[in-house]
């Protein structure tokens, strides 16, 4: 079954519901650590979780791995001594010890597995075998491919014409022309012109259908001067190479991939006098690229203008407030300074934890341009009692006790802090505490100092076809994954427990939780948040609240994760785990799959070379896939410069269309003939998810942007 926990108030979750008093708080002594002294090792990498020590390798030969433990165990205790947010240099010195004696740790296995004593010698590390310290040796290139390089290099004629026969002869070794080819190529047109003038007349004669190969020989006769001959290349590259995006209806999409060979194309036209061809190619690749300076001197219609999308930062109440020294305090006299409320009461636990780590932050910030606000929310007939705290806390910065100014902000657990630029605007919101809580408000801190931004985010220029809106934005440091179905939607916040909405995203506070470490950038829904960092071992499930639900671990890193009906679908680099709503296994499937996307009772995936349908019990082989990197629910699939693939109901009368995040920060909606019918430029890589939130029939657009927040897109297209 799975790992089941539900933090204690005060414990994981730091934060108070307001205007309740609850039980006594409760307080737990840091366990003792007594260093144990010595070199030896068990030969263990590690992570420190609140849970205790994730193992994340096992050296061969050392003590762990011969006492049987495995990526994915979790090391709860030491010797008896619990390791529950003890952090990784106390539980190393309980683990290190002289070297030939022994240590027992309790672990849990992957995937809830019971837990097991387990007793480890302790070893110095050089004791592994030098095998397993040894790196892996490079997969050398076939004889007839590392001459050939080395010929077009350094060799004479004959030598280059007798390197490049075999090389034909041998089929280039079972590799592309090109990919064999284009390095070689590049340096003989710089260096040795006549070199790689032969090189091209003796490929030429082959009319293979290898795009790169026909890309590097359009770019070698670009430097030689040829740009009619490069021409010829250069579209039979444009015209070879295969779409980043196909859907499983037949449509074939263009992404912007193959730049440099369009942009060549561009040049070789320029150069040679088909003004009009290149500025056909300048069209297409404008909406998706920035293309080269010599593009913007052509003779052509001007590209389509985009609008540079901003978005207005949401509004806070502008109030007056008298403090309790008597003097008088308003937010609008605090206009051109960053701002922060801290909103606690007396009761609260986390509060007295907090309050003083905020007046050591306000030393250090007040002569910067920021101003402090505590807002007490306790019941108007606890003012002494709030007096008291203050002073007995040596709070300096400006306290008021103004409960009714809760609601105004939208406040619920406490503690809660509101971040405010210099324009009055809603830099930052937050709700509970943990001890790396002040390190990410000074964060914050200095973010909103540096905003000029007039009270408004820039988010980049967008371009569309039809009409679109970018509808919501809210401000979210550290967003990461995103999902989203029916009128629900989940955003994955680094430290912070998942944002969970209900219809369209209107406010957004993250949820301070110390039980979350990982950057967390994949979502999914399953009785409740569930979230991985692709790469890592573990997976965290929440309720609708931030409480936290379960973990487990993984016995091997995670790839990707998906629902579909009532199980959770995890793609690891060794295989595919179905998971039930507990976190408990229900079945594994064999296959390696790079990418998931949810689809009624199951789910599509890809291999890199086929796709398939996936449910608890089956897998279905639906097709070729041969490169392709994405999948979305349809079972389209795309490769190339993709980074995250959605389809939704963007077309119309609710007709469905892909929509690409790509690496460099592009969004790319492809229309009905896969031709760009909206593209947006952002200064960062963002994820994707789709759902209609309003119940209008048409998706909403979602896009994480990691560095800013959470983006809600009204998109329209062909």
């Amino acid at each position: 079954m799975g790992l089941t926990f539900r933090p204690l108030i005060g414990a994981l979750l730091l934060s108070c519901a307001p205007k309740v008093v609850p039980s006594a708080e409760p307080t737990a002594d840091a366990p003792s650590v007594v260093p144990s002294g010595g070199s030896g090792k068990i030969g263990i990498q590690f992570s420190a979780q609140p849970e205790g020590l994730l193992v994340l390798g096992v050296a061969a030969g050392m003590g762990a791995a011969d006492a049987g433990l495995v990526p994915g165990d979790l090391i709860r205790s030491v010797e008896g001594q619990s390791l529950e947010g003890l952090g990784g240099a106390a539980a190393r010195d309980l683990i290190m010890g002289p070297s030939g004696t022994t240590v027992s740790v309790t672990a849990t296995g992957p995937l809830g597995a019971a837990s097991r004593v387990v007793t480890i010698e302790r070893r110095p590390l050089l004791d592994a075998p030098a095998a397993a310290r040894a790196k892996t040796a490079t997969r050398n290139r076939a004889p007839e491919v590392r001459a050939a390089q080395g010929a077009l290099r350094r060799k004479e004629i004959p030598e280059i014409e007798a390197a490049l026969a075999a090389l034909i002869a041998a089929d280039f070794a079972g590799e592309s022309a090109g990919e064999v080819l284009t390095g070689s190529l590049r340096i003989a047109a710089r260096e040795r012109p006549e070199v790689a003038a032969l090189a091209v007349e003796r490929l030429e004669v082959l009319s293979l259908d290898d795009w790169k190969l026909h890309q590097a020989l359009g770019e070698t006769l670009l430097s030689l001067d040829e740009p009619a001959r490069a021409m010829v290349h250069l579209e039979r590259s444009v015209a070879l190479r295969p779409p980043d995006y196909r859907g499983a209806d037949g449509v074939a999409g263009d992404l912007g991939g193959g730049s440099k060979g369009r942009r060549m194309l561009i040049d070789a036209a320029v150069k040679a006098g088909d003004k009009a061809r290149a500025a056909e190619v300048a069209r297409v690749l404008g909406r998706t690229n920035n293309i080269r300076a010599q593009a913007a001197l052509l003779a052509m219609a001007p590209l389509p203008e985009g609008d540079t999308w901003s978005a207005t930062l949401p509004p806070v109440p502008v109030f007056e407030a008298e403090l309790l020294s008597g003097e008088s305090w308003s937010l609008e006299s605090q206009r051109g300074e960053v701002v922060l409320i801290t909103f606690w009461a007396t009761w609260c636990g986390p509060c007295r934890k907090e309050l003083p780590e905020l007046e050591e932050l306000w030393t250090t910030r007040q002569e910067e341009g920021v101003s402090f606000l505590a807002v007490s929310l306790d019941e108007p007939p606890k003012a002494a009692k709030v007096s008291e705290m203050v002073s007995s806390l040596g709070i300096t910065f400006p306290v008021t006790h103004r409960p009714d100014l809760g609601p105004d902000f939208g406040i619920g657990p406490i503690p809660a802090v509101r971040v405010l630029n210099r324009d009055g605007a809603l830099h930052y919101a937050a709700k509970g505490y943990s001890t790396e809580a002040i390190a990410r408000l000074d964060a914050q801190i200095q973010s909103a100092l540096e905003d000029d931004g007039g009270g408004k985010t820039a988010l980049g220029p967008a371009w569309s076809a039809e009409p679109s809106a970018l509808r919501h934005f809210l401000p979210v440091s550290g967003a990461r994954g995103i999902w989203a179905a029916g009128s629900r939607s989940v955003l994955g916040v680094e430290g912070a427990a998942p944002m969970v909405f209900e219809g369209l995203p209107t406010s957004a506070e993250a949820t301070i939780d110390s039980g979350t470490q990982s950057l967390e950038r994949r979502a999914a829904w399953l009785d409740g948040p569930v979230v991985a960092n692709p790469g890592q071992l573990i997976l965290r499930a929440w309720d609708e609240t931030g409480f936290s639900r379960w973990m487990v671990t993984t016995p091997a890193p995670i790839i990707d994760l998906a629902t579909a009906g009532a199980h959770l679908f995890v793609a690891t680099r060794a295989g595919l785990l179905v998971l039930d709503s507990a976190g408990a296994l229900v079945t594994r499937h064999d296959g390696v799959f790079i990418d998931l996307a949810s689809s009624g009772e199951g789910v599509w995936a890809v291999d890199g070379t086929q796709r398939y349908f996936i449910t608890s019990e089956t897998i279905e082989p639906r097709g070729d896939a041969a490169a392709a990197a994405l999948v979305d629910g349809s079972g389209g699939v795309a490769a190339g410069i993709a980074d995250d693939l959605v389809r939704g109901r963007f077309g119309p009368d609710g007709a469905a269309r892909a929509v690409v995040a790509r690496e460099d920060g592009m969004i790319i909606g492809l229309d009905a003939t896969g031709a760009p019918g909206f593209t947006w430029k952002l200064a960062q890589r963002a994820r994707l998810a789709v759902a209609d939130l309003d119940g209008d029939g048409s998706d909403e657009l979602l896009v994480s942007l990691r560095q800013q927040g959470l983006a809600v897109v009204e998109l329209s297209l062909k």
